[in-house]
């Protein structure tokens, strides 16, 4: 499998949960501003960490992992309700 075809399924991955956000009314602002908060709860509990990593870096990793996946939805769902310009 080359890295077109992964892509491709992604994107209907991404596409499918992008329907439930138009449907419920979320908008694609909404997801930036809780894609930052996730990452500020993740760099916060990176930091708290400290010398015990176990507990603290699993909760960093989890946050930055939802930062992550809200902040590639919201492109795709600008484009889905055409609000999408070339700055992003």
């Amino acid at each position: 499998m080359d890295l077109y075809a992964l892509r491709k399924k992604g994107d209907r991955i991404l596409r499918k949960v992008v329907r439930v956000f138009l449907v419920v009314g979320i908008g694609p602002d909404f997801l930036t501003i809780c894609s930052l908060l996730f990452a500020g709860i993740a760099a916060f509990f990176f930091w708290f960490s400290g010398k015990e990593l176990y507990p603290w870096l699993g909760f960093a990793f989890l946050f930055l992992l939802v930062s992550s996946l809200l902040d590639a939805l919201d492109g795709p769902l600008a484009r889905e309700m055409k609000i999408a310009s070339k700055k992003g």
